[in-house]
């Protein structure tokens, strides 16, 4: 198969498409023929058991070594005595049947212990090879072979996969096998064998092949195509014989593995009742059960690879159609095999756990419904795809450990995506946390220091048990700019009840909607004006009491922001006239001063106050209408015309 080549055209300085065309031909060639190679040397070398005798004289004089050591008759005699204070504590409890059974199985360990102790190697490499054998014939039986050759099987299976690759690389040229031509066949034969391509492509056309020579001397894209399709077989082929090498592989070193184990059962653990005769038992069935993988798998490929070499041989013509037919069969036969050594696994366990209860007397005996036997640990343990969990279980445990995360430059959880990206949005919130942590201290002060000055405030207004130190407090809070949001429970900490602190809020709410904002107002009077106003317009919105001690705190509010004048400044006879009549549109209102404008505005707003103060101590007629009166007078005050009636007293 190293002799292999592509017969084409390489082209020319005068034909680059030639010879890109070439150089892709080329490259698939090589990587297809390499992969095919690597799969049929798999096959030959895992197949054939060579490696296993290695393997025995690599281990042998460890094992040796094990035996002598734990064959001494000191600690044999150590673990008979161990066995022994077994059966008699049976005696002593009444359980002679268990106790019988113990002493039946330490005399059967101490006869087989010695035979394999003389040659510990023994019940592998033999065994083993019977196993090949055993599956080799079955699989070539299964094929028509009536009288099979274990190792002419095995000869016969490689020589099939590498009449497979001469196919491939035949069609891969020529576009079909030149093999059905005898003439061509022997030609290509020694040509190739020769490593001349030029002879190849002569040959082809000597032997009558003109369609042969033709592919040869004008490759394609077409031909490009073809290789692709050949390295994804090829992919198929290697990954069929890699897996099956490797249950191969890995039952003949399980064997290695049992037996050593098989030794401390033997001088040991077998003479000791319950995990430890358990432990002797499940070692001796997984030897027998890496014997039947053995053998198993190699049914399965033998039989396998037969019937695709079969298939490609008599494809007439649909040889890429096989092929890729039989690349997609590789893929499921590697999940059937996978599901079958899965089942030999579970099959060993089973009977384990039965074998071994038998012996224990009781557990898991067939049809008890009780539990496992001692030694084979949770019956979870046998149920299928618990062992990925487990994996995904022991991955997550190591991903969420600390040292992990020290290792990988001090990520938490790096496995995890987005990892690095958290880490760096955590070290910017550690680096920021002080300020925040400030921010927030400060932020908590400045609530503190409202709620204080809240209760300052509903405190000269009777306290939080009245509407009007609610009102009060809530005009504080409005005062600091304190957000809607946190109002109310600013509120309850201070000491209101939650239903006087929605009152408040809701009477604040109405004056608010009920101000229109005129732009030629004064805002302090124009909201005096709309609480006041609320009191016989929203009633059944709100509560009434709230709605006057907003208009009290609003009043106040307007008295406050009135301008003080100089006494000495103000006319008092043209001051109490307008008082008395605001109504009164005069023309030489404009003629007044600025300090009687003032002193009208300031007493409008004092008197308002009052009445509204009035009204809330107590609702009456008498004092709503004296309210009206005082509103009356603060509009038509704030309401005059400048163009005609002069500044009205807010105006500076």
């Amino acid at each position: 198969m190293s002799s292999y080549l592509l017969a084409t055209d390489q082209g020319s300085v005068l034909e680059p498409l030639t010879t890109i065309i070439c150089v892709l031909l080329n490259l698939e060639f090589i990587g297809y023929l390499t992969i095919q190679t690597t799969a049929i040397w798999l096959i030959g070398e895992v197949y054939e058991l060579r490696w296993l005798d290695w393997a025995a004289k690599a281990t042998q004089g460890g094992l040796e070594d094990l035996a002598s050591v734990l064959g001494h008759p000191i600690v044999m005699t150590a673990a008979a005595t161990v066995g022994a204070f077994c059966v008699a504590w049976f005696i002593a409890r009444g359980f002679q049947a268990k106790a019988a059974r113990q002493v039946a199985v330490m005399l059967a360990v101490a006869v087989l212990g010695p035979v394999l102790l003389a040659d510990p190697l023994a019940p592998v490499y033999g065994p083993m090879m019977q196993g090949r054998d055993v599956g080799v014939s079955v699989a070539a039986g299964l094929s028509g072979d009536s009288a099979p050759n274990p190792l002419g099987v095995m000869a016969d299976l490689q020589a099939g996969m590498a009449d497979l690759l001469r196919l491939q690389v035949q069609i891969h040229n020529f576009g079909h096998s030149v093999d059905r031509n005898e003439s061509c066949r022997m030609v290509w034969s020694s040509a190739v064998l020769a490593g001349d391509a030029d002879a190849v492509k002569e040959g082809m056309r000597t032997c009558g092949d003109s369609a042969a020579f033709a592919s040869a001397q004008n490759p394609t894209m077409g031909q490009v195509g073809t290789g692709l399709l050949l390295l994804f077989f090829a992919v198929g082929q290697l990954l069929f014989a890699g897996y099956t090498s490797y249950n191969v592989l890995r039952a003949g070193l399980d064997g290695l593995f049992y037996v050593a184990k098989a030794i401390v059962g033997v001088t040991v653990g077998g003479y000791i009742y319950g995990a430890p005769q358990t432990g002797l038992i499940k070692d001796g069935l997984g030897f027998l059960t890496a014997i039947l993988k053995v053998a198993s798998v190699l049914i399965f490929s033998a039989l396998y690879l037969r019937i695709q070499t079969n298939m490609a041989r008599n494809a007439e013509g649909q040889v890429i159609a096989v092929l890729f037919m039989a690349t997609l069969i590789q893929f499921v036969a590697i999940v059937q095999m996978w599901r079958l050594r899965e089942g030999l696994n579970r099959g060993a366990d089973w009977f384990s756990d039965r074998f071994a209860s038998a012996i224990q007397g009781g557990g898991a005996v067939a049809g008890s419904g009780g539990g496992r036997a001692l030694g084979m640990g949770p019956e979870s343990a046998a149920i299928p795809g618990l062992g990925f969990l487990a994996a995904l279980t022991a991955l997550n445990t190591l991903n969420a450990s600390p040292a992990l995360g020290w290792l990988w430059a001090g990520t938490p959880n790096p496995l995890n995506p987005l990892s690095r990206k958290k880490k760096t949005i955590d070290t910017i919130n550690a680096q920021r946390f002080p300020w925040q942590l400030q921010e927030a201290k400060m932020q908590h002060l400045s609530r503190m220091g409202a709620i204080e000055e809240a209760r300052e405030r509903a405190a000269n207004d009777g306290g939080f048990d009245t509407a009007l130190g609610v009102a009060s407090a809530y005009e504080r809070l409005l005062d600091l700019e304190v957000s809607n949001e946190l109002r109310i429970g600013m509120l309850e900490v201070s000491g209101a009840t939650r239903a006087a602190a929605r009152a408040a809020r809701i009477a604040a709410s109405v004056e608010s909607r009920s101000n229109k904002r005129n732009m030629m107002g004064y805002d302090p009077v124009q909201r005096a004006i709309a609480s006041a106003l609320a009191i016989d317009g929203h009633a059944e919105y709100a509560d009434p009491t709230a709605l006057a001690a907003r208009a009290v705190v609003s009043a106040r509010f307007a008295e406050a922001s009135s301008r003080v004048s100089d006494p000495a400044k103000v006319n008092e006879a043209q001051a109490a006239y307008f008082l008395a009549n605001p109504d009164r549109k005069r023309k030489d209102w404009e003629k007044l001063n600025d300090e009687t404008r003032w002193e009208i505005g300031r007493r409008a707003a004092q008197a308002h106050s009052l009445a509204a103060y009035n009204y809330y101590l107590e609702p009456s007629d008498i004092n709503l209408r004296m309210l009206q009166q005082t509103t009356n007078r603060l509009s038509t005050l704030d309401h005059l015309d400048i163009g005609t009636e002069g500044k009205d007293p807010w105006d500076e």
